[in-house]
Parts: structure tokens; C-alpha cells; sequence
């Protein structure tokens, strides 16, 4: 074979192989916030960077509570007027299962792990179980008095829920599903939080308090005066530090320091705030305000001011924000990929973290043919 035959065919092969090998799919981390519509019976996707809405779910029975999985592959919405569990695919905003559980489903808490999903039936008092593997219900949990919200510990070790009639908050056992103790905590509880180290649980109230409970002790320890009547919905910053809360009555969003348990702040809406949620960095607090025109208030937690508010539709009741991992491309076929890397070429800037492999096969081809070249010179 000439020397010119043999290059031609080493590069080739050399270019052959920087075409096949694995093409690398991006793929990003989008926090989102989820928010349900019950007239219309859809779940808005808000986009957390632009406070945009970027998608529109349709599901059945009246959607009213929702939750994310820990991964943010899942979002569990209840239909209570269907006694269902919708199941939504994150990635591509589609109910991917229904599971029937008891009457009047409402609020929702998912173990830390994923694996178990507990939702709270209004109307028949009790807990679904359902298993996240499945997305069957395993178990029933009878609950005593009128069921409001359900949140776990950070070790999923336990479930507290409130009990709306009956003035108190009940203590589950999630290995055993049986109740452990019951803590009276007065008038009406509502929302419902734990911090993130599991040691303090936080109760609003519509007498317009916020009862603290030690989770060491189960006992409760502090009653926290907010005013203004109609505490709804709850929640804790990523870091523990502060308690951010909706207050139905005066169309407000309340502020509590964890450590001294003292109010520190309250931020006018101009709305009927209803359920309330965080961004896992902390920075946002957006409000599901409920109404006939229902917004979402955008708070920044650095300046504990509305910073932006979205149009909602009907009713919005309940929202709940998760991380999504989403693929920014698939495969490329190769025609595709051999465009890219001519640009690359003719740019002459490669992405980070990417190799030139046309570049690559070039240099190996040259210095081969400087190999051959030079024993053909010696044998000359």
C-alpha cells in the first residue's frame, strides 16, 4: 500500500472514532413552583427565575393539595372531589398514574427517601399510605377529629397532623403507622411545619396564633401572637432561621425568628394568601392567593417585599416548589454533531469541558504521516 493509501486510511479511522464516541447530554436543574387551580382543575408550573408561567397541567377532581418528591421527579396532587391522587411526571408535566385513596383528599407529605407518599382525607379522617414504587396504597391510618395538614420529620420517623375540631396535633409512628401521642394545642390548628432539624414544629391557628411544639418532649412550648385572625399556611427557610406564614384575614404573609420565636415581620399582599412555599436556596417566598381572580405573590426574602405577582385563574389553593432535572438535548445524530464540530473549529473556541476530536485525530494523522515519511527517507 502507497504511503498516501496508508494515511488516508489511519485518518479515517482516527476521524471514525471521534465520531462515535459517547456525545455528552446536557441537562440542567430547574427549581419550580407548582400551584393548583381547583375550578379549573389544572396545576400551574411557574419558572422560579423568570416568575413565569410556563406550563399548564390538566387533572381531575378538583385538584387541592400538592407536594413534590425530594428528587423533584415526581408531583403528587390530591382531587377532592374525586378521592384520587394524580401522579405527574416533572420532566414532561404529564399525570403519569391515579390512585384512589378516602374521601376529600387534601394535604400531602412524602417521606425524605421518596419512598411512601401520605396524603390526609378530609372526609373520611384518615392517612393514605401509597408507595412511590407502586403508586398503590399500602396502609390506612385512622386519625381522631377533623384532619387539617400532614407534615414528617426530617428523618421520616414521624408524621404530626392537625386536628382542625379538636384542638390538638396528632403524633405518628411511620414504622408502625399507629398514633403515638396527641398534643393539645387550641382553636382551630391549620398549617402545619417542622424545621429543618426536626427539633421544633410550628402549628398556625385561626385564632391568629402560631403554637411551637418541642419534638424531644412532644409537649408544647410557646404561643406565638401574630394578629389579625385566619392563619392558614406555613413554612420554614432552608436554613431554619425564620418562619414564614399566611395570614387569610388581613391579606398578610407573617415573619418569626426560630430562635427567639418572636415576630419580626409582616409583608402586605393586597390578596387573599392561602398556602405558602420557599425556594430550596431561600431567596423566594411565593403565596397561593386565593380568589375568583386568584394571583401568586412573589416575596424576596432579603427585603421581605413583594417582588413580582403572577395571574393565577380561579381559586389557586396550594403550591408546593421542587428542583426538576431536565434534558436540555438528546442524542445528536452524527450530522448534527459534525456541523457543531466544524463550527468549533472555524470558532476556534471549544466549550469547557469538551473535546476537539476532529483537532485531536488531525495532530495524530500528521504525526503518523511524519512516522512514515521518515521511514521511507531511511530506507531510501
Amino acid at each position: 500500500m502507497k504511503v498516501k493509501e496508508k494515511f488516508m486510511v489511519l485518518l479515517m479511522a482516527i476521524i471514525m472514532v471521534a465520531i462515535i464516541m459517547p456525545i455528552t447530554v446536557c441537562a440542567t436543574v430547574e427549581t419550580r413552583a407548582y400551584v393548583t387551580n381547583g375550578d379549573d382543575n389544572k396545576v400551574l408550573v411557574i419558572d422560579t427565575v423568570t416568575d413565569i408561567i410556563i406550563d399548564t397541567i390538566l387533572v381531575e377532581g378538583r385538584p387541592a393539595g400538592i407536594a413534590v418528591s425530594p428528587d423533584g421527579l415526581r408531583v403528587y396532587v390530591s382531587g377532592g372531589d374525586g378521592n384520587i391522587v394524580s401522579v405527574i411526571n416533572a420532566a414532561t408535566n404529564t399525570v403519569v398514574a391515579i390512585i384512589s385513596v378516602g374521601l376529600m383528599p387534601n394535604d400531602i407529605a412524602i417521606s425524605p427517601d421518596g419512598s411512601k407518599v401520605y396524603v390526609a382525607n378530609q372526609g373520611s379522617d384518615t392517612i393514605s399510605v401509597i408507595s412511590a414504587t407502586t403508586n398503590a396504597v399500602i396502609d390506612t391510618i385512622s386519625i381522631e377529629g377533623d384532619i387539617g395538614a400532614i407534615v414528617i420529620s426530617p428523618d421520616g420517623s414521624k408524621l404530626y397532623i392537625t386536628n382542625n375540631d379538636g384542638g390538638k396535633v396528632s403524633v405518628i409512628n411511620t414504622v408502625t403507622n399507629t398514633e403515638i401521642t396527641t398534643i393539645t394545642v387550641g382553636s382551630y390548628p391549620d398549617g402545619i411545619a417542622i424545621t429543618p432539624d426536626g427539633s421544633k414544629v410550628y402549628v398556625a391557628k385561626y385564632n391568629s396564633t402560631v403554637s411551637v411544639i418541642d419534638t424531644a418532649t412532644n409537649t408544647l412550648i410557646n404561643t406565638i401572637t401574630v394578629g389579625g385572625g385566619g392563619l392558614l399556611g406555613i413554612t420554614v427557610t432552608p436554613d431554619g432561621s425564620k418562619i414564614y406564614g399566611t395570614n387569610y384575614e388581613n391579606n398578610t404573609v407573617f415573619v418569626i425568628d426560630t430562635a427567639t420565636d418572636a415576630l419580626t415581620d409582616t409583608i402586605a399582599l393586597g390578596f387573599i394568601p392561602y398556602d405558602i412555599a420557599i425556594t430550596p436556596d431561600g431567596l423566594k417566598v411565593y403565596t397561593a392567593n386565593y380568589g375568583e381572580s386568584g394571583t401568586v405573590s412573589v416575596i424576596d426574602t432579603a427585603t421581605n417585599t413583594v417582588v413580582a405577582t403572577i395571574t393565577a385563574g380561579k381559586y389557586p389553593k396550594s403550591i408546593a416548589i421542587g428542583q426538576t432535572i431536565i434534558d436540555e438535548e438528546a442524542e445528536k445524530e452524527p450530522e448534527e454533531e459534525l456541523e457543531k464540530e466544524a463550527e468549533k473549529e472555524l470558532d476556534n473556541e471549544p466549550k469547557p469541558g469538551e473535546v476537539n476530536y476532529i483537532v485531536i485525530a488531525s495532530v495524530i494523522a500528521i504525526i503518523s504521516l511524519a512516522g512514515i515519511v521518515t521511514l521511507k527517507s531511511k530506507k531510501a
